[in-house]
């Protein structure tokens, strides 16, 4: 690992970026699980972690495990800070990871086998996270179970050329989440490839582990979402969700001209069906998963609704691009 102080006598081949904020507890679990693995890959490393304005020890817990801080605390969203480090990086490969997430011991052997494409070629990979042991019931049910048609990698561990992610300008610091789908989505508009690699295996000790916990969570992932892809735009259980939306404002003016709450059984109707659809769908090797992945869809549709209706009322704000930070050095 190079050092934090002596960093320009050392060439890194990779830079590990962690966005931090109030990370005490989980920031050295996953330093700690960084360097494990790289020992005994026995490649040149670094890693710069974002400080996103924490008021706890999370930026003295890294500089103890050897990882350079960047003081992001002024960044307008975590994209931004995620920019903000790659700014300061020296490795020719980036690799994303947030601070809840752990990274398995033998993917430095994983990352071995994809190290030359990623000197060759246009391509952002990583991995979907999986589970810790200590996961709940509703983890593994929502988060462990297969998710078809995914066409992005999270930006929970998502390695990208370092030249690459210049050439798109890094993430786009005005969204407040999705940025990694609209990476994704602009990798591929300069026809670069997105490729997952479930052999880079990962863990996310941070997913929500209540209902209510898993309502917040896809609000917010839904404004950055619809922020990231105009609503004509969004596709599988986006446009589902978008559908839904519509039925309900359609639906409330219908029952106030009818004086009946008949209009409103419509999506509620829709609701409970499409959720058991896209439960049978996704639980074709687990039918046991069926009735909690129901209610975990009415929970999720109706908290992209939500996000849907926060869009409509309000436009996101946004900082500055990663290109831009990197012309002006800060």
């Amino acid at each position: 690992m190079c050092p934090a102080s002596s960093e320009r006598n050392c060439r890194p081949e990779v830079t590990f970026v962690i966005p931090a904020r109030n990370a005490e507890n989980e920031i050295g679990r996953a330093i700690d699980s960084i360097r494990r693995t790289m020992t005994l890959g026995g490649l040149q490393y670094e890693i710069v972690v974002a400080d996103h304005g924490s008021d706890d020890a999370t930026s003295a817990v890294a500089r103890k495990r050897g990882a350079r801080v960047v003081d992001a605390a002024t960044a307008k969203s975590v994209a931004e800070a995620r920019n903000r480090a790659a700014v300061e990086s020296n490795g020719a490969v980036l690799v994303f990871v947030d601070s809840d997430v752990t990274l398995d011991e033998t993917w430095s052997s994983a990352f071995a086998s994809v190290r030359s494409r990623l000197d060759r070629e246009r391509i952002i990979t990583g991995s979907q996270v999986s589970m810790p042991p200590e996961a709940s019931r509703l983890e593994r049910v929502w988060f462990g179970s297969s998710r078809p048609g995914a066409r992005y990698i999270n930006s929970g561990h998502l390695i990208v050329p370092g030249s690459v992610f210049a050439e798109l300008g890094g993430f786009d610091s005005r969204l407040v989440s999705a940025e990694d789908h609209d990476l994704c989505n602009r990798l591929r508009g300069l026809g670069g490839m997105v490729i997952p690699d479930p052999a880079l295996r990962a863990y996310h000790h941070g997913n929500p582990r209540s209902v209510a916990e898993f309502f917040r969570r896809e609000v917010w992932h839904g404004i950055g979402d619809a922020s990231a892809t105009p609503l004509r735009r969004i596709s599988g259980v986006g446009a589902v969700a978008r559908a839904l939306f519509t039925a309900v404002v359609v639906s409330v003016p219908a029952a106030v001209l009818l004086r009946s709450a008949l209009p409103l059984l419509v999506p509620v109707v829709a609701l409970l069906a499409v959720s058991l659809a896209a439960s049978v769908r996704r639980s074709k090797r687990a039918p046991i998963d069926i009735p909690v992945l129901t209610a975990l869809y009415v929970v999720y549709f109706s908290a992209r609704c939500v996000s849907y209706w926060h869009v409509l009322l309000r436009s996101p704000s946004g900082g500055a691009s990663w290109r831009r930070d990197k012309r002006r050095g800060t």
